[in-house]
């Protein structure tokens, strides 16, 4: 991982869940994820499925993610990957 990926780490942790910023070592667990769940993500015209074929396809959107979005992974208390949220900013919004 390089050095600005992995000083660009976010966490904060409750009682029963933590969210942190994705990080290429997340890869698998993202993967595996998407793979469980592919059959309802595809219910509803989300492009996660149809996207994410591969566990290096989800490693390189961690690495080449857009400047303006920050994607986080929800573990639970046992640190199973739950699920995702991603945050992105409007680049037409003035600083």
């Amino acid at each position: 991982m390089s050095n600005e990926l992995s000083s660009n780490i976010i966490e904060i942790a409750g009682s029963r869940l933590r969210l942190r910023t994705f990080t290429v070592e997340d890869s698998q667990q993202i993967f595996d994820l998407i793979d469980r769940n592919r059959a309802h993500l595809s219910q509803f015209r989300d492009g996660t499925a149809r996207e994410y074929k591969s566990v290096a396809k989800v490693e390189s959107s961690i690495v080449f993610s857009k400047p303006n979005r920050s994607r986080y992974g929800i573990w639970s208390e046992d640190s199973q990957l739950v699920g995702s949220v991603n945050i992105e900013l409007d680049p037409h919004i003035p600083k």
